[in-house]
C-alpha cells in the first residue's frame, strides 16, 4: 500500500516551496528519515518519511507547494 508524503504546516502560511530532496527517487527510506526540505518566508522544515519503503517523488525541487499537498509517496 502506498503512503502519501505531504507538506506539513509552516507557521500561519499555507504556501511555500519544496527546497530540496534529501533522498533520490527510487531509494529505500526508513520511517522517520528526512526525505525533503520545504520552506516559506518564515520557516524551513524537514519532511520525514511517514513509513519505510521506496521513495517516489511527485513534485520537483523548486516547485511551489500548498499545506497538505502530496509531494511524494512511499511504496
Amino acid at each position: 500500500m502506498d503512503v502519501v508524503i505531504t507538506r506539513g504546516l509552516l507557521g500561519d502560511e499555507t504556501e511555500g516551496s519544496l527546497v530540496m530532496w534529501h533522498v533520490p527517487d527510487g531509494e529505500h527510506v526508513a520511517e522517520g528519515h528526512p526525505v525533503a526540505e520545504v520552506e516559506n518566508s518564515k520557516a524551513e522544515i524537514e519532511v520525514l518519511a511517514p513509513a519505510t519503503g521506496v521513495l517516489r517523488r511527485t513534485i520537483a525541487a523548486g516547485q511551489p507547494v500548498r499545506e497538505g499537498q502530496a509531494i511524494g509517496r512511499i511504496d
